[in-house]
Order: C-alpha cells, then structure tokens, then sequence
C-alpha cells in the first residue's frame, strides 16, 4: 500500500501538481514510517513550494533513518538557505562532502550550492556596507539588524504567498473540470441509460463502469476540495502574515 501512494505521489510530483504529491507521500509514510525515501520524497514536494520548515523537519528524519542519504543532506542545506540560515546550511554541506564518493552528483550539487550561499553572505555583507553609509551620509538611523531581517522575512512570505495563490488557482480549475465531467456523464446517462465510456490506459481504451466512474469523481473532487481548503487556509495565514510584518516594519521605520 505504501509503495502504491509513494507510485501516485511521484506521478503527481512528475505532473507538478506538488499539494497533491505533498499529500499522497503523506499517506505513504502513515502506512510505512520507517521508509526514509518517503521523508525525502515529501521534502522534495515541499521544497518546490517553499515550505522550508516542513522539508528542514523531513529531511532530519530522513537523515536519523538513513544519515549518509545525501539528497537528504542536500534539500536540508537548501531549505537552510530559503530560510535565510546560512550558516548552518554550509554546516550541513559541510558534513555531507565527508560521506561518500567525491564524484558523487549529490556532492558536485552540495558544492555547488555552497559556493552559491558563500556569494549571497559576500553579497549581504555589502549590502549591509552600503545602506549604513548611505545613512550616515544622509543623518538617516542606521538601519538595525531587526529591520533587515524583517525586509527580507516580508520579500520570502510574499513570494510564498504568490505561489500558494497560484496553486489555489490550479486547484479551483481542477474543481471546475471534475464537476463538468460529472455532469455530461450525467446527462449522457439520462438520456443513455446503456451508454458504454472507456478510459485511456497507455495507447489502449478500457471499458469502465459508469457508477464506479461517477463514484471516482465525486471522491476525486472531495479530496480536491479538501486539499483547496488546506490552500486557502495556507494564503490566508501568509495573507496576515504580510500585514503583521508590514505593520512591524513600519514601526521600525517611523
């Protein structure tokens, strides 16, 4: 059964429909929570959505089932990194590029996303630099580390609160197909009670049972419905989140 949800995430996750895969790889690792693929494989999910916490949390579990796993070691550097602990993600490189070979892919991508965390600190650094000179320059405050760490918390939730917003969107769009499918089999139904419909498997058609089918449908949608709710629960916490850290800026500011 696990294998069989870790198959329908990985189908989802491959169709980029990353809520979906998130869920099935879930539900996965109810029925099998010693699996550390399982872990990696909802991270990876997650980590296309920016939920960093949630593949920060995974890929520890991951790593405390299989430690030498290196894409583990790899998506937790990189969640590291969306969450601005720059640090502690090239700790995390660090230790990675000791397990292993050293032509390993995983270790060529750890390397280079360290480089790439070096550049953004190098980068940081100066643009801290400037902003107090320009301050000084102007008899302006100079700015506090409270009020860089809030400019950057606002740019990361924005951009999670777009993303979560696009696959709302999707998900609402899905909704409104199911719902159109059932109802022309509906009206093909009452007025063909014998009507026969297939399904496309590969190159093939199957004859399918039409209640069955209409049965898939309906739970089809609830579980899209579901997932929409989970969306917009997710955008409206982001939503206020924007506001909360707007409002702490310009407090800062005045």
């Amino acid at each position: 059964m696990a294998e069989a949800k870790k198959a329908e995430g990985n189908a989802a996750y491959k169709a980029r429909d990353f809520s979906t895969a998130v869920n099935l790889y879930s539900e996965a690792i109810d029925l099998d929570p010693e699996n550390h693929l399982l872990y990696s494989n909802r991270a990876a999910a997650n980590l296309v959505l920016e939920n960093f916490e949630d593949v920060a949390q995974d890929c520890k579990k991951c790593l405390e089932l299989e430690p030498d796993f290196i894409k583990a070691h790899l998506r937790l550097a990189t969640a590291l990194e969306g969450l601005k602990k720059h640090d502690e993600a090239l700790e995390v490189i660090s230790k990675a590029l000791k397990i292993g070979k050293d032509g390993d892919k995983g270790k060529k991508e750890l390397k280079k996303l360290a480089a790439k965390i070096k550049r953004v600190k190098i980068s940081e650094d100066k643009s801290s630099r400037r902003a107090v000179e320009r301050a000084l320059m102007s008899g302006s405050d100079v700015p506090t580390k409270d009020l860089v760490k809030l400019q950057e918390e606002l740019t990361r939730v924005v951009t999670q609160a777009g993303k979560i917003k696009r696959d709302l969107d999707l998900k609402a769009t899905d909704i409104k197909r199911a719902d159109l499918t059932r109802h022309q089999l509906e009206v093909l139904l009452d007025k063909s009670p014998d009507a026969v419909t297939y399904k496309s498997v590969g190159r093939m058609f199957v004859k399918q049972e039409n209640q069955s089918l209409l049965s898939n449908i309906s739970q089809n949608r609830s579980k899209m419905e579901s997932e929409a709710t989970t969306l917009a629960k997710a955008y409206e916490h982001f939503t206020n989140k924007i506001k909360s850290t707007r409002e702490s800026l310009g407090e800062l500011q005045r």
